[in-house]
């Protein structure tokens, strides 16, 4: 090959590594799940039925140990687990959106065990039992940037302090 040719073949190559290697950073930077997430805590109570809710203390989200302003949570799920389970048993109810990406959780709004939203579906693969439990709230921040990820841990059954 002539040299024209090896410093225009290195030309294209070192542009093409250019190329990938800044697409695979935007891919990185711009996706929420690979920063940290905005972390807070969750108010649990019952219902009048004496139904177990979850409530996700807007006022406690944090970013990096920062106070941040959320206005909702796009909601991917809600999980109560069994968090000392090192088993696929940990899981012992999910609620998620039926029929969207993400439920819109607003603040001060709650979800309940058995409350019959349209929009959400539970799914009940253990029967809870007296025992520890946490709950989990994901998703993504108002603005989809940061993901989220909201928990408690509790006592059940729930006894209201």
């Amino acid at each position: 090959m002539t040299k024209v040719a090896n410093n225009l073949l290195s030309y294209f190559l070192s542009l093409s590594i250019l190329l990938i290697s800044l697409s695979i950073s935007g891919c990185i930077l711009n996706n929420p799940a690979h920063s940290p997430s905005i972390t807070g805590d969750i108010e649990i109570s019952k219902d009048s039925k004496g139904d177990l809710c979850f409530i996700p203390i807007f006022s406690s989200a944090t970013f990096m140990e920062e106070f941040v302003d959320i206005e909702n949570i796009n909601m991917e799920y809600l999980t109560i687990s069994d968090p000392n389970s090192k088993g696929g048993d940990r899981i012992k109810i999910n609620i998620e959106p039926t029929s969207n990406k993400y439920f819109i959780l607003k603040n001060g709004q709650k979800i309940c065990l058995n409350s019959n939203n349209p929009q959400l579906e539970k799914t009940v693969y253990t029967p809870l039992d007296k025992q520890a439990l946490s709950v989990s709230i994901a998703g993504l921040d108002d603005k989809k940037e940061h993901s989220i990820i909201f928990y408690k841990e509790f006592d059940y059954p729930y006894t209201p302090e």
